[in-house]
């Protein structure tokens, strides 16, 4: 039979529980909880119950101890503040199973309680409850415990890095997802000294580690491919495989275990290499623009299958138009809801749709063109597989359609060569020479804005002793922060006189707009729309966007601020009267508790004086 005792002991006779599932305690926290029970004592007693035997010293006996269940941070506070005693409860009869729910359930009651301690929490519970029943029990939804447990599956260093608050919970989501060797390899890169080296470093390490299953070369449903791990659809890796931990990707199906991708790759593509060898009609072709050491092996291997590979300048690839575009209807609701559409008036939603207009008569023109282009060139079209070389146009192992040169090298040894009359042959080399051109400009165009993406890499070297930005430079934040800001590039687009939403047009409009546009009003519109967040951490004497905040607010709102202090400490005197009020009630039912202790102590003493001299 459970039973509940309120009373006082020893702190000595105190000890703590080994298996308590907090293993976190903040620092700052626990110096500031033994400052104020030196000065006001323990208000909440802790929960105990009995458990083993305290060794004593100097001649006295051992003595009953008591396991703390709940309340071993007021238990720690209160030894190094130098209390003799502290207030219990005292709960008899628990099964070590109750005990661990009661601790597991009142941690996750706790305000400050970290998501890794969580994650621990919930999984421990798992043990024996569902993850309905678990979301019943604490109040939380049920996707929300599968993804805190999740977290358990982060390595031991990342989850060191998640109880000190280095990484981001949206990372470790990210993180958790990942096999274990993985995770160790990403550590290895961007973790130094037990320290995260740079997040965003992170951030592009965890984006190269999913991989798309409806875009892999192999069956994904092959069981035999790796036999070792089975078929993706099961696979805990698959993020399709549980909608409660993956909400973000949705019907998706995204493998994060790069390793187990990787291997079926190299087994399909061997296999399927192998296989195609033996299709007479079947070209094979190099995507690749120079060759590593990789791409030299896979072809070396094709040409000892007796097979000819044909170099990027031998075939163009064949590429058929995606599908039709949605209707005019269907794309005018869809931008209507991605462009805040109803907030804008009346004028500006007529120019919107006229320019939306006319971007979709272009892109279907473009459609009808590639579509038209598609059906010419599908007429000397064949199949190729990929041996070497990834890229936009496929990836190694897929099969492609090409459109063979005429001259190619090696064409007059592949089987089913396209036979063209010269005339055709000339239109068609000059139909290339033209396209080609135009690309080649194209490329010409991005390899110089490479070149210029390098130079802007060490910012020191951008820096400049003028103390003021060139116009040039003041021209590209403006449209930096247009970029980063749809309230921005609203407020630009309406000093402007509208401009089209392409965004060339923006920054030509920008550039030539000396006089119109006010940097300064521009950023204090960017700072306005970026920097305030309610949602994020709102103390401005620990996190830097608040601080800030309260900054800008005594400049451009003093008199609104010094009204909303005046609120909120009027809010505060009142509730610290309560809480006054509410020290002075315990404060006197302890001294109660104390007095009938001693009142009892001392019956009992009598009593047994009185039995000794009878």
């Amino acid at each position: 039979m459970n039973q509940a005792t309120l009373t006082t002991l020893p702190v000595e006779d105190i000890v703590f529980d080994s298996k308590q599932p907090r293993k976190f305690f903040d620092q700052v926290a626990h110096g500031e909880l033994t400052e104020s029970i030196k000065q006001v004592g323990v208000l909440q007693p802790i929960m105990v119950r009995p458990g083993g035997t305290v060794t004593g010293g100097g001649g006295k006996a051992n003595r009953k101890a008591y396991m703390i269940i709940c309340g071993e941070r007021r238990y720690r506070a209160a030894y190094e503040a130098g209390l003799k005693e502290i207030p219990v409860v005292i709960r008899e009869g628990l099964s070590d199973e109750e005990v661990m729910e009661i601790q597991i359930i009142e941690n996750l009651q706790r305000k400050d309680v970290n998501p890794m301690e969580e994650g621990h929490a919930f999984e421990k519970l798992s043990q024996r409850f569902s993850i309905e029943e678990i979301a019943l029990r604490v109040g939380k939804s049920a996707q929300y415990v599968a993804q805190r447990i999740s977290l358990t599956n982060l390595t031991d260093g990342w989850q060191q890095l998640m109880y000190e608050g280095e990484i981001t919970l949206t990372q470790a989501y990210k993180l958790a997802r990942l096999a274990p060797s993985v995770q160790d390899d990403g550590y290895k890169k961007v973790v130094r000294n037990g320290k995260m080296n740079n997040r965003w470093e992170l951030d592009n390490l965890l984006d190269d580690t999913d991989h798309d299953l409806d875009q892999a070369t192999f069956n994904t449903e092959d069981e035999n491919l790796h036999p070792e791990v089975g078929a993706c659809g099961s696979c805990r890796y698959n993020s399709a495989s549980s909608n409660l931990l993956f909400p973000d990707l949705n019907t998706k199906r995204i493998c994060h275990n790069s390793a187990c991708f990787n291997n079926k790759t190299e087994i399909s593509y061997k296999i399927n290499l192998e296989e195609k060898a033996k299709d007479p009609d079947m070209l094979f072709v190099s995507l690749a623009y120079s060759l590593d050491n990789e791409d030299k092996a896979k072809i070396k291997a094709a040409q000892d299958l007796g097979l000819t590979v044909l170099g990027y300048k031998d075939f163009d690839v064949i590429h058929e138009p995606g599908p039709i575009l949605q209707s005019w209807e269907e794309y005018l609701a869809e931008s209507k809801e991605d462009n805040e559409f109803e907030d804008m008036d009346e004028a500006d939603q007529k120019e919107f749709i006229r320019d939306l207009r006319d971007e979709y008569d272009d892109d279907l023109k473009t459609y009808e063109r590639d579509l038209a282009q598609f059906q010419v060139d599908s007429q000397n079209a064949k199949k190729a597989f990929v041996v070497a070389g990834d890229g936009w146009r496929g990836k190694e192992g897929q099969i492609i359609v090409v459109a063979p040169k005429t001259g190619g090298k090696g064409m007059a040894t592949l089987p089913g060569g396209p036979e063209n009359s010269e005339l055709n042959a000339f239109e068609k080399e000059l139909e290339g020479i033209r396209t080609r051109n135009s690309r080649n400009a194209e490329l010409d165009r991005e390899k110089i804005q490479l070149n210029i993406c390098g130079l802007f890499e060490d910012e020191s070297k951008f820096l400049s002793d003028e103390s003021d930005l060139l116009q040039t430079e003041e021209n590209a934040l403006i449209y930096a922060m247009c970029e980063h800001s749809y309230t921005t590039k609203h407020y630009v687009e309406e000093l402007l006189g509208k401009v089209s939403r392409k965004a060339t047009h923006l920054y030509a409009a920008i550039s030539v707009s000396r006089g119109v546009l006010n940097l300064p009003n521009v950023a204090r519109v960017f700072i306005a729309d970026k920097l305030v967040n309610k949602n994020a951490m709102l103390d401005p004497e620990r996190w830097g966007n608040a601080a800030a905040m309260h900054e800008l607010a005594e400049v451009h709102f003093p008199t609104e601020l010094s009204k909303f202090k005046a609120d909120q400490a009027e809010k505060a005197k009142k509730r610290e009267a309560n809480v006054a009020k509410r020290i002075e009630a315990l404060e006197q039912k302890i001294a109660a508790l104390k007095e009938e202790k001693t009142r009892s102590e001392n019956e009992a003493a009598a009593k047994k004086e009185k039995s000794n001299r009878a």
